[in-house]
């Protein structure tokens, strides 16, 4: 037959706007790439990420074949869409493939029984498969049931009431034979558009985390694409690229020997061209020397990512996960800490084994350690992972609830479509009152600890003997003392912890069907990262009273362990990081000018080796927001927009010393 025409979509929701996903669709970009090169003379490829543009495209011009994404985040959103148009075009062939499908042959039947207007799933690695069917609509001139007869590697389909699952095809090892659609130009619109680049040198983990969908032994070797072809892909990208940041999308970034070439050619470009500001990655659980080696020459810009998910060794045991030893961990550390480079630590909260006791051990570890920040997770219960699959681990009581994915819904064709994700907040080790409590604890990090806000503090309290996280933990635990500010603030958000959770996915998809309850969602009212969303509120609203209140605290447990500090010191710190950090996501027009009785700048030049005593003085200071600090907040701002939880999601995707205001001292 003549050319079909195929349209690939990965698509994100969109609010005022902004888009929930703002990454560019490497996925459908490498399917198109690979496709075109098997059989390019008989089909023409088109990519989306945007519903409209879909929408507008099929009113043109029906295509032969419609594939949708299956991700967390854009489940429901693909489906909606190969739905409205297969009801309307019933001989169009719809397909769907992702990692959101279980590998339960019963589970999977279930599935498409539900999405009935799914055609064929593809799961795995797609290329061959999604390759295979089209071979096969095309050989029977795309008629659904005569294909549906057909034996095709790595689809799933309903067939007579039965499922139909392919043979699994091989994993393809030289992945170079995958075109690139960077150096093809298949996903120029994309960069043009702002959308954050992904690069991904390699595929498959050998890790064996039952919390991950990439445990599974499908994925157990790793396979790379070539290191001349990742560096011409970021030559290619940093010259036409238009967002500051970049994904790595590697699981182990750091650990193979290709990686320290792929750093140099960042370094690179990033001396030419000043791009990318931010490198967002996962970095390597083991070979120490060689994630240092990478990441000391990307300094600021790529931070060392450890995601120990807990520190608990019954808990490790359960989750069949070994972590970093923690000697390795310090040693890394203090390495990168030299060259600037920041640190990050991941925690799941509850994994099986946790206790509330345990979890609080391994925060307090990684503070005392000097991680830089620290990142909290709920226990995702992910399909094809084995904390969602095998039963055993039913054992550990886990308690289920079901939440609205932050951003992730919209008003589309006339119907409400919001994404949902099965979580796990309790287990028989650790109760959903525990859970509660240490999600409020993680606020406290999240807005205290991390990104050195209040560093110049942190650093005189420690000098002075004072333990960083019982000064974090007595925070949450005399909240209701605090400015009232700051006792609604941490009130309402352990409120909404604990209204974000439903009992079932069907529970919140009838409650927003109705208009007025889907507005809540709308404006911001639910359906939040409510670490991120807090954490805007926090810079945004009242600063100075958070920062008040951190203050007296650590006056309070200075005389309570009577250990003697200076007055004058802390209110210049004080001062210091009121005019530095305060509303670091705002434009500030006029410089700000104050006067302090000690030069903490001086004595943070000075790397806090010195007493801050030997900088007592009366110093006049400015502090000043540079042009470079203003285009920053308008292009992630253009990207995430300036709500609260968008302000949030801003200071997970840059260093926010990067924003920090300038200072300098008036002779």
């Amino acid at each position: 037959m003549d050319k079909i025409v195929i349209y690939l979509s990965h698509l994100t929701h969109i609010n005022d706007g902004i888009h929930s996903t703002e990454s560019i669709p490497l996925n459908i970009g490498f399917l198109a790439s690979y496709v075109e090169k098997i059989l390019g003379g008989h089909v023409e490829i088109k990519l989306f990420n945007l519903h409209k543009e879909l929408v507008k495209a099929i009113n043109r011009r029906v295509p032969h074949i419609l594939a949708g994404s299956n991700y967390s985040w854009n489940s429901n959103l693909s489906y909606h869409y190969l739905a409205y148009f297969k009801s309307k075009f019933p001989d169009m062939i719809t397909v769907m493939g992702g990692p959101t499908f279980s590998d339960s042959k019963e589970r999977r039947k279930e599935y498409l029984r539900k999405r009935p207007l799914i055609d064929f799933y593809i799961s795995g690695e797609g290329e061959i498969a999604f390759q295979s069917l089209v071979e096969k609509c095309l050989d029977k001139e795309m008629n659904i049931s005569r294909v549906k007869e057909c034996d095709i590697a790595g689809c799933h389909y309903i067939y007579n009431d039965t499922l139909v699952s392919g043979p699994i095809p091989e994993r393809i090892i030289d992945l170079d034979i995958i075109p690139s659609p960077y150096l093809n130009g298949v996903l120029d619109d994309f960069l043009s558009k702002g959308f954050t680049p992904i690069l991904q040198s390699n595929r498959g983990c050998p890790f064996s985390c039952a919390y991950c969908c990439s445990s599974a032994d499908y994925y157990k070797k790793v396979n790379f694409f070539s290191i001349d072809r990742v560096k011409a892909e970021i030559e290619y990208i940093a010259k036409r690229v238009k967002s500051p940041s970049i994904h790595i999308h590697d699981d182990n970034f750091g650990m193979f020997k290709q990686d320290y070439e792929i750093c140099r050619k960042f370094k690179e470009v990033q001396d030419k061209n000043g791009w990318p500001g931010f490198i967002s990655t996962a970095t390597g659980k083991n070979a120490k020397d060689k994630v240092i080696k990478c990441l000391e020459l990307l300094g600021s810009s790529a931070p060392f990512s450890l995601s120990v998910q807990t520190m608990s060794d019954d808990a490790l045991e359960k989750v069949r996960r070994k972590n970093i030893r923690l000697s390795d961990f310090l040693e890394i550390h203090q390495r990168l800490k030299k060259s600037g480079t920041k640190s990050n630590c991941e925690f799941i909260l509850p994994l099986p084994g946790e206790t509330i006791e345990s979890h609080l051990n391994g925060i307090k570890t990684v503070i005392s350690a000097g991680v830089d920040s620290i990142s909290p997770y709920t226990t995702m219960l992910l399909p094809a992972s084995p904390l969602y699959e095998d039963a055993s681990f039913n054992n550990f009581e886990m308690i289920c609830k079901y939440r609205v994915i932050p951003r992730d819904f919209g008003r589309y064709e006339g119907s409400n479509i919001v994404e949902a994700e099965k979580v796990c907040v309790g287990t028989k080790d650790l109760s959903i009152d525990d859970y509660v409590f240490l999600r409020g604890f993680h606020l406290i990090i999240y807005c205290y600890y991390n990104d050195g806000t209040f560093e110049e503090l942190f650093r005189y309290l420690s000098i002075k003997g004072l333990d960083i996280y019982d000064l974090l933990y007595q925070l949450l635990l005399n909240y209701d003392s605090a400015p009232e500010i700051v006792k609604t603030f941490i009130t309402a958000f352990l409120s909404d912890t604990r209204r974000e959770l439903w009992d079932s996915e069907e529970e919140i998809q009838r409650y927003y069907s109705v208009d007025k309850n889907f507005d809540k969602l709308v404006f911001y009212e639910n359906g939040c990262n409510l670490l991120q969303k807090y954490k805007g509120i926090f810079f945004a609203n009242g600063f100075n009273m958070f920062l008040r209140y951190i203050v007296e605290m650590s006056k309070r447990l200075l005389q309570e362990r009577e250990i003697e500090y200076d007055e004058d010191a802390l209110d210049s710190i004080s001062t210091y990081i009121k005019h530095r950090s305060g509303s670091i996501l705002s434009i500030i027009k006029d410089d700000r000018l104050c006067e302090m009785l000690f030069n903490v700048c001086l004595w943070k030049k000075e790397g806090f080796d010195v007493s801050i005593l030997e900088n007592k003085e009366i110093v006049r200071m400015r502090f000043i927001q540079t042009e470079k600090q203003k285009k920053i907040i308008n292009d992630y701002v253009k990207i995430f927009g300036n709500a609260d939880e968008g302000r949030g999601k801003i200071l997970t995707r840059i260093n926010p010393e990067m924003l920090y205001l300038k200072c300098s001292i008036i002779e």
